[in-house]
């Protein structure tokens, strides 16, 4: 009779103990601690349900038997719930894009032969992950080569300079730079050639010197880390920072969980010296890419969806549902404040003007959203009070207008600003810096 008494709670107390050592395998074994924050929420579930275990042995029968039913009929929701999940990720019309894997590396190839391209563009962001086991991390791409980039029916081919950057590589030579651009794909030049990027358009229509070194995937702490690589003080004029609103406070949480990009944030003096390492930067990227290649070569369905058991059996969508809704970050907006004024002190030191950009997201204008979105209301409001130069591109443009017209649309929805775009914001820029320095 005692046996039958602690039957369920020592099968709980065993399950539990289980899931315990099976999140700690993950997280230190397999991951080497490095995603301790990605694994923290299933510590704390399960050492709850074992605190539960525990606690069950104290339990009256009764009760144990309805936590059993109750519990039952949790997990099977949780499948229900699953595979409805799993039946919309497998059964959206969105997933005709015909830029498959195999499609890719069939891009790639043809460009290698046909017009020279050597590489694509890898982001900063895959090098911090810490699985290279690098002495260096790259905050630029591969110099003096092309490159091909972003899906749009064909691929666009793009030069890199001497620092791997998207701008004439003469631009480094002008005895003074009018206008340094940091930001991300947006100053990159996503989607569109360089002639028609933002960069591009600022420097047509202010027949000045534009240079800018921006990188996919880059938030705000990998801005700051690159300008202080890449910053020419004797020579800029002025620094123009873009800030993207769809994912740069996003992108600021990762990023301050990396040793390597705080060491730039603590240290005023820290520094890769990576202007003066450009062939190791060709090397590293090199070899990412072909490791790349060759992984997306042996794999070259992956990208295509569909039911995969492995997944299901472990609520991965509902897993991430709810970790999403209960331990959702609160956004970096101090951190961003805080960077911002490091730039500027950065910038100004070197006698140069800091002009903060605000580049609204396709999302704020397909929902109708209000000027909370994304913090937008305290981020113009903290940096005011600091005195930065702000030109604000929905406040000044994009609210005015249909703003989703400015924008590329792919099968996946909007995504960049398209040429359209990319105008306009350059003379929003020009306008705005002119009305400034006009009242200096």
């Amino acid at each position: 009779m005692r046996i039958k008494s602690i039957l369920l709670p020592g099968i709980f107390f065993l399950l539990s103990s289980c899931l315990i050592f099976y999140v700690f395998y993950k997280a230190q074994i397999v991951h080497n601690g490095d995603k301790f924050d990605y694994y923290k929420p299933y510590y704390y579930f399960t050492f709850f349900l074992l605190f539960c275990s525990l606690i069950s042995f104290f339990l009256s029968k009764n009760f144990i038997f309805n936590l059993t039913l109750t519990s039952i009929s949790i997990i099977f929701a949780s499948f229900f719930v699953e595979g409805y999940f799993h039946y919309v990720e497998v059964s959206d019309k969105k997933n005709t894009n015909p830029m498959t894997a195999k499609a890719r590396v069939k891009f790639y190839e043809e460009a290698r032969q046909n017009e020279g391209v050597n590489t694509i563009p890898i982001p900063p962001q895959a090098f911090l992950g810490g699985i290279d086991n690098l002495d260096l991390v790259p905050l630029s791409g591969h110099s003096n080569n092309k490159n091909f980039y972003c899906a749009k029916g064909q691929y666009i081919v793009l030069n890199h300079d001497r620092y791997g950057f998207n701008n004439p590589d003469s631009e480094w030579d002008k005895s003074s730079i009018d206008y340094f651009i940091v930001g991300d794909s947006n100053i990159y030049g996503a989607c569109v050639k360089e002639e028609q990027n933002i960069n591009g358009y600022l420097r047509k229509l202010s027949g000045k010197t534009v240079l800018n070194i921006g990188q996919m995937g880059n938030g705000p702490l990998l801005e700051y880390a690159t300008l202080k690589e890449y910053f020419k003080k004797d020579k800029t004029k002025r620094v123009v920072w873009v800030y993207y609103e769809n994912n740069d406070l996003g992108n600021l949480i990762f990023e301050r969980r990396i040793p390597l990009l705080e060491e730039y944030y603590n240290d005023n003096d820290f520094t890769q010296n990576l202007i003066f390492k450009q062939e190791k930067i060709n090397k590293i990227i090199v070899d990412k890419i072909e490791s790349l290649y060759q992984d997306i070569s042996s794999k070259p369905e992956r990208n295509i969806k569909k039911f995969e058991p492995f997944r299901f059996i472990k609520l991965y969508f509902t897993r991430q549902f709810i970790v999403n809704l209960l331990f959702r970050e609160e956004y970096p907006v101090n951190d961003l404040i805080d960077i911002v004024n490091k730039t500027r002190n950065l910038v100004e030191g070197n006698n140069a003007i800091f002009y903060f950009v605000y580049l609204p997201d396709h999302y704020r204008y397909q929902t109708n959203q209000n000027d909370k979105y994304m913090m937008y209301d305290t981020i113009i409001k903290k940096l005011s009070e600091k005195n930065i130069l702000i030109i604000d591109l929905h406040k000044d443009i994009f609210s005015k207008v249909n703003a989703l017209e400015y924008m590329d649309k792919n099968d996946k929805g909007y995504n960049h600003y398209n040429e359209q775009g990319n105008l306009v914001i350059a003379e929003t820029i020009i306008k705005k810096i002119n009305e400034y320095e006009k009242k200096f």
